[in-house]
């Protein structure tokens, strides 16, 4: 198998110390994801946006500004270009979803386990794995698009890890409002298990594309997070085998994310692949969940575009006990897990 891995960098300290230690060491990547991201232009339009941002920012996450200034003097790139990255214009035509399969399991002979495959269509889009230590808080390691604050593919400290799917939300996100990522980012910082993060999770206002998250913990809590922001519900609290793909599987927000069923039927199939699994050869243990990431059976994760659409771009499994992430930069199938501990 390929040994191959993604950039990874460790930032230490102050917010603004950690901004300008990313920024400094991922300066081409984050100026290549500026453009690939289309950020880089700046308009009246965009001055506004940022402004309104900073704003929103200041009363809320102002740590997190701060890492987002010192991310741009590290870089060399724009604080507008930096915020357009990180907060969502949500107001925007979606594009379809069809990628990214997270699921969790609450024990397992090596505890509780998290397993992602990160989907998309290769482009010019880098990523990057990065470990955090916090002045305050706790540590965290994650993997991210080069330029996200992001707290979603992430592990920390405390042994809460999480893995996220694109999705959408047609519901209004108008006024002051905080993009999820960043809001996710600030509590990994925070939070010593699920519990901990539900009770926090609605204390600012919700913006962004809309998300599932699938979460576990060294306890072993699991849960789903259906974030169709500004609407945040949770299901399969608790149960041993969780999992979600890129569609709201609750009746409640079925219809939330702004896709019609006939161009969600990519999503759909791979969610039934896990139903049966799920019924018939229910995951136990790391290896099994490392099993079903790997596999090429009908509408099973590991995916190299065809009917499938789209093409796994990196593979996580995170083992909150051991605080270990391990992550395969390319399908599983053919690209070896490394270990990164927290």
């Amino acid at each position: 198998m390929s040994e191959e891995h993604l950039p990874y960098i460790e930032c230490h300290g102050s917010a603004r110390q950690m901004g300008q230690q990313y920024g400094e060491q991922a300066a081409d990547d984050i100026r290549n994801n500026v453009a690939a991201f289309g950020v880089e232009d700046e308009d009246e339009e965009t001055r506004i946006f940022a402004q309104k941002t900073i704003k929103v920012l200041e009363r809320h996450l102002p740590d997190v500004l701060e890492e987002l200034r010192g991310l741009s003097e590290g870089s060399g790139q724009s604080l507008s270009a930096l915020l357009r990255l990180n907060q969502v214009n949500t107001f925007t035509v979606p594009r379809p979803s069809p990628g990214c399969t997270s699921m969790a399991l609450s024990q397992g002979e090596d505890g509780p386990v998290l397993g992602k495959n990160n989907d998309g269509s290769p482009d010019a889009r880098r990523f990057i794995i990065r470990k955090t230590t916090p002045a305050s808080g706790h540590r965290m390691i994650q993997v991210t698009y080069t330029g996200w604050v992001s707290g979603l593919d992430a592990m920390n400290s405390a042994g809460l890890v999480n893995g996220h799917n694109s999705v959408g939300s047609k519901f209004d996100k108008s006024g002051e409002r905080v993009d999820i990522r960043l809001w996710m980012y600030a509590l990994m910082r925070q939070s010593d298990g699920v519990a901990d993060l539900l009770t926090r999770l609605d204390c600012v206002p919700l913006t962004g594309k809309g998300f599932n998250v699938v979460l576990v913990d060294r306890s072993g809590d699991t849960c789903v997070l259906e974030a169709a922001v500004p609407l945040v519900s949770v299901r399969s609290r608790g149960e041993a085998f969780v999992y979600a793909t890129n569609h709201y599987a609750s009746n409640t927000l079925s219809d939330a994310d702004r896709r019609t069923p006939d161009q969600k039927p990519v999503t759909i199939y791979r969610y039934g692949y896990l139903l049966w699994r799920d019924a018939f050869q229910r995951p136990r243990h790391s290896r099994d969940l490392v099993d079903i990431l790997q596999s090429h059976e009908p509408w099973a994760p590991c995916r190299h575009g065809g009917a499938h659409l789209s093409h796994t771009l990196w593979s996580m499994v995170g083992l909150p006990a051991d605080q270990h992430l391990r992550v395969a930069s390319g399908p599983p199938c053919s690209h070896a897990y490394l270990d990164y501990p927290v």
